[in-house]
């Protein structure tokens, strides 16, 4: 039961985008199974991949349809056969934004990235499968970054040439996590519906100033000979400048109570002093806004961490789901450049400031270093 609710934690927010139909894409992705540790070794292989997913178009008429040349959100699914025994096979659902830009007449160059969950067939064992020393548990968390071109070959198909990287990773919920990477050429077909339908967008009408308070909570594991489960906690208070429409900037304070500092193989866990256990850090980051869902990048740098053994900043992807206009429900996974440190999941309360300021990064630096001070102008970004 813990599985199938983490599994439904990561794709329902998902299901809000489903009320408005457009077109079925069908992609293969061959490619193979990236060794980038030395554990590892005995799991390269060549793999492939085939996905299926359902689009909707974003926006009609809008700004956003404008600059990113029809933007689209949509659910796949995806099989993956790993290229060995000891790989096993893996299958996702995953939620993805699409974007582009014209290239050439006819054709258009297009980025996506997918968010979702995953279920792996084979991870380590002790006795069973000792060579698998990259993953830890069936249920990890998958990303995908792809990039081609789309180019009209029919009147309502359209084919797919190009690139991609999928990611899967538990953040340490299990040990082991080196997580596994799969980079892969991509060739596909897109069938258009005869109509046009769109999800309507909802603009970030004001340009007031949002801040965020935040409690959220994860778990870990740090040794595959002694895999306990270490509860952590940390706490955030941040505030977001409108940068446009659909766009804001995020900083502020994370405060981590982590116990993991503490660890030593098969010894009891003390609780520590308060210094011992805690990490505090300044972080800066960017949402991107597409109704419900906000799709965040933090990076931040230790103000303090009780030793040296993480690295002194750390770098965030996550979701926001918006609840209503003050209760958010959020994950993210947080990590030290490619090691994962674990994921976090929470809630946020936030609250919308009387500050009215003009829009943009540069503006927002200088709301920030004059002291959080309102430049009394207002502006609907249209």
């Amino acid at each position: 039961m813990k599985k199938k609710a983490i599994l439904w934690l990561f794709i329902c927010p998902f299901l809000q985008l489903t009320h408005a139909q457009h077109s079925w894409e069908a992609r293969y992705l061959p490619g193979f199974l990236v060794p980038h540790h030395a554990d590892m070794v005995e799991m390269m292989a060549h793999t492939s991949g085939i996905e299926v997913g359902r689009q909707w178009k974003l926006d009609s008429g809008g700004i956003v349809e404008k600059i990113q040349d029809h933007p689209t959100v949509g659910i796949g699914i995806t099989y993956f056969h790993l290229g060995k025994s000891v790989n096993g096979e893996a299958y996702t659902i995953q939620g993805f934004y699409e974007a582009g830009r014209p290239f050439l007449k006819t054709s258009s160059l297009r980025a996506r990235l997918c968010v979702g969950a995953g279920y792996l067939t084979k991870q380590f064992n002790v006795v069973s499968n000792p060579l698998n020393r990259a993953i830890g548990s069936n249920i990890n968390g998958f990303m995908q970054i792809t990039t081609y071109v789309q180019t009209p070959i029919a009147k309502r198909t359209d084919m797919l040439l190009g690139i991609g990287l999928s990611h899967f990773s538990n953040g340490n919920w299990g040990q082991p996590n080196l997580g596994i990477n799969l980079p892969s050429l991509l060739f596909g077909l897109k069938q258009n519906g005869q109509k046009n339908k769109y999800v309507h967008m909802n603009y970030l009408r004001g340009s007031n100033v949002i801040w965020e308070f935040s409690a959220r909570m994860g778990k870990r594991q740090m040794s595959i000979d002694d895999p306990r489960n270490i509860a952590t906690y940390m706490v955030e208070s941040l505030w977001n400048y409108p940068h446009n429409a659909i766009r804001n900037w995020r900083g502020g304070i994370n405060v981590f109570f982590d116990r993991t500092y503490l660890f030593e193989k098969f010894q009891p866990l003390p609780k520590g002093r308060i210094d011992q256990i805690t990490e505090i850090a300044l972080m800066g980051g960017h949402e991107y806004r597409v109704n419900k869902l906000g799709f965040i990048a933090d990076f931040g740098v230790y103000l303090y961490r009780p030793d040296r053994s993480k690295r002194m900043y750390y770098e965030a992807v996550g979701l926001k789901y918006y609840v209503n206009s003050n209760w958010i429900l959020m994950t993210r996974l947080k990590a030290h450049l490619t090691s994962a440190d674990y994921f976090e999941w929470g809630v946020c309360y936030s609250l919308t400031s009387k500050q009215i300021s003009k829009p943009g990064f540069g503006n927002s630096m200088k709301w920030l270093f004059g002291g959080f001070k309102s430049q009394k102008i207002h502006n609907d970004f249209y």
